[in-house]
């Protein structure tokens, strides 16, 4: 294995992978040798420790989860953390948790492995420390449809919490807090969606509007009908009426149909 571990020096140039590959072949003795090489010298070199945390994932090698959690707290590589938390997520050990939580400490802007982390909190139901972490991803344009889907499957333990971020003042925020309650079916938020009917932002207005017609909310029928007039929300009021399905908002819909064909 000696022969093996050398490979893995920046001399090398690319034979690393391919020893990794012979390594695995190996099964407890490889699993063995990938720990060892991690406190090798030649486990300085981030691609090196890249490789062997995510040999030891592909080998299913569980006795690494201690070693992976001192690396999770130490290792200052962006790439080597990444690797070493989805490769934890493969393993599903929850005595990773504590270790998770003081990484949280040392993410700083680094939105990659924040969202990482957040996958393995839900994974392991620490739905206190993840709910606000996934809330403050919808900031993040590259992560808001997998936050979204997230705080959807921790379901209406969250709907509390996703309810006061309709008042946050991020307007991606409100947004899609409104669209994650609305596919949940959570009730409780429809006063506080109705009064982003008004909102400054028009995303946010047409989320509400959608929202109001999927709760069935025939109290305003009467404005989502006046709103079919406003070109901003237009189509957005044409869906929440359909959905309403009264005769009176039947009648409006053909009515405008009537008068923009084809619109």
């Amino acid at each position: 294995m000696d022969g093996l571990i050398a490979a893995f020096d920046r001399k090398a140039f690319g034979s690393s992978e391919s020893a990794a590959q012979i390594i695995k072949q190996y099964g407890q003795a490889g699993i063995s040798t990938f720990i060892k090489l991690l406190d090798h010298p030649y486990g300085s070199y981030s691609s090196t420790r890249v490789i062997g945390v995510r040999s030891l994932g592909e080998m299913n090698a569980r006795e690494v989860v201690p070693k992976l959690a001192e690396m999770l707290l130490n290792d200052v590589n962006d790439g080597v953390i990444q690797t070493i938390l989805q490769v934890l997520h493969k393993l599903g050990d929850d005595s990773i948790v504590p270790s998770l939580k003081q990484r949280l400490a040392q993410v700083g802007n680094n939105q990659a492995v924040l969202f990482l982390i957040a996958s393995l909190l839900v994974q392991f139901k620490d739905h206190s420390t993840v709910i606000p972490i996934l809330i403050d991803l919808l900031k993040d344009s590259s992560y808001r449809d997998e936050s979204s889907n997230l705080l959807l499957g921790i379901g209406h333990i969250a709907a509390p919490q996703i309810t006061a971020a309709i008042e946050s003042p991020y307007s991606s925020v409100r947004q899609r807090s409104i669209e994650v309650l609305m596919r949940m079916g959570y009730e409780g938020a429809i006063p506080m969606i109705i009064a982003r009917i008004d909102d400054e932002d028009v995303l946010v207005r047409r989320a509400a509007i959608r929202a109001l017609g999927h709760f069935k909310v025939t109290t305003l029928e009467d404005r989502l009908i006046s709103l079919l007039s406003d070109n901003d929300v237009q189509i957005a009021a044409k869906s929440a009426l359909w959905m309403l399905g009264t005769d009176r908002a039947n009648a409006a819909l053909a009515a405008f149909d009537s008068a923009f064909p084809g619109y």
